[in-house]
């Protein structure tokens, strides 16, 4: 029996969560930690106060897996976001489960607006002295600790804490209950905005594949705008559908909701 696009997907995704996550963390295990949060695997800190140089030196697999994804983003499309990142994964997998009624439609809300402000504070507010937020929001953080307080005592009692239950919430609003599961990524994660610049920057080089729309096909009945999980489709001025690569992870599902089979991921 062949496998569809998405379920390869789904499949790996939950591959990325055996072996980056507690309680098995494969991948972490060998380089002596418990998960992806922390030494010497966030990304994130890269960017603190400390300077991108020193923490790269603690942080050493973290700056190597930021080199590989916006190297991969730039030529290819997003594809540790859709296929391999297993938190955004988690929500993603988890927002299926929850039932439609509670779901929520972010798609109102201008994503990269809040984005870039987002990573703009976590750049600026340390260096202002105002405080980092670098770990304060963190899903990469909670979603590890909520894995791990299965055999971790400690992680069940950063769970119970005023910034832990403030992190679950976030993760259950803008996750689990989130239409497409994935606003927390599109809102909230200073990797992901790095990342999308890449992919955008990729996008305007032709010879590079990526989700493409032929408008010469395009019925714009607006399916892909209700299928895409971080509503990077919207239509354009001549009422097509257009895509703006800097929020696009390259998931594929547009393609597959598309009657008129207008999208496809080609070169430009």
């Amino acid at each position: 029996m062949k496998l569809s696009v998405q379920t390869k997907r789904y499949l790996i995704i939950v591959l990325g969560i055996i072996i980056f996550l507690p309680p098995i963390s494969l991948i972490p295990s060998f380089f002596g930690s418990v998960s992806i949060c922390g030494a010497p695997f966030c990304m994130r800190m890269l960017f603190s106060t400390e300077g991108f140089i020193a923490m790269s030196k603690v942080l050493f697999v973290g700056l190597f897996m930021l080199i590989v994804i916006f190297t991969i983003s730039f030529f290819a499309g997003r594809f540790f976001c859709s296929y391999v990142c297993p938190i955004g994964g988690i929500t993603e997998l988890g927002s299926k489960i929850a039932p439609k009624k509670l779901k929520i439609n972010y798609s109102w809300i201008s994503a990269p607006a809040v984005r870039y402000s987002y990573l703009a504070a976590f750049i600026i507010l340390p260096v202002l002295g105002v405080g980092s937020i670098c770990c304060s929001y963190c899903n990469f953080s909670i979603i590890s600790s909520l894995f791990g307080s299965v055999t971790s005592p400690a992680s069940r009692i950063l769970l119970i804490t005023f910034g832990g239950m403030v992190n679950l919430a976030m993760i259950i609003l803008l996750g689990f209950l989130a239409a497409g599961g994935r606003a927390y990524c599109n809102f909230l994660c200073p990797i992901g905005a790095i990342d999308g610049i890449f992919n955008w920057l990729g996008s305007k080089i032709k010879k590079f594949k990526r989700i493409r729309i032929d408008k010469t096909n395009c019925g714009s009945c607006g399916q892909c705008i209700e299928a895409c999980p971080v509503w990077a489709i919207e239509k354009a001025e001549d009422n097509s559908m257009k895509i703006n690569q800097i929020s696009c992870i390259t998931c594929k599902i547009c393609i597959k909701k598309c009657p008129a089979k207008a999208i496809s991921y080609r070169k430009g």
